[in-house]
């Protein structure tokens, strides 16, 4: 946004005022208020818009209301429907960790940790954690 502390404050409007010719001055006024009755166009033309969506939101109310729906039924609220399963891949590889637990993967998506590490050994196999 522009500074606009020079118009809001006269002492600084009339010291940066002494620099223009009276001609200047005048040309400024005019912009100015060409600005200014633009703006309050403006302004009316949003006024008339926010009044007639008013209006029409009435006029759906009473549509409503005269037919007895409500808003939660227009939302669906309560009738959703069941979630479906997902089917889930079988198990395709186990290890077993530090602690004596058992993990499992599918082979999807990312590996897990251990079995990187176990893979960067020299010498292991993916094929070695096959569940057989």
């Amino acid at each position: 946004m522009a500074d606009t502390n020079i118009l809001r404050r006269s002492r600084s409007l009339r010291k940066a005022s002494n620099e223009l010719t009276i001609d200047e001055l005048e040309n400024l006024q005019q912009q100015i208020q060409g600005f200014i009755s633009d703006r309050k166009a403006e302004e009316k033309r949003l006024k008339a818009e926010q009044a007639e969506k008013l209006k029409e939101i009435e006029r759906i109310q009473k549509e409503m209301a005269a037919a007895g729906i409500e808003l939660a039924d227009l939302r669906g609220t309560g009738t959703k429907s069941p979630a479906t399963k997902r089917n889930r891949q079988p198990f395709k590889y186990q290890i077993t960790d530090k602690n004596g637990k058992m993990k499992m993967w599918s082979g999807s998506g990312r590996k897990p940790d251990l079995i990187i590490e176990y893979l960067k050994k020299k010498g292991n196999k993916l094929e070695d954690l096959l569940i057989k």
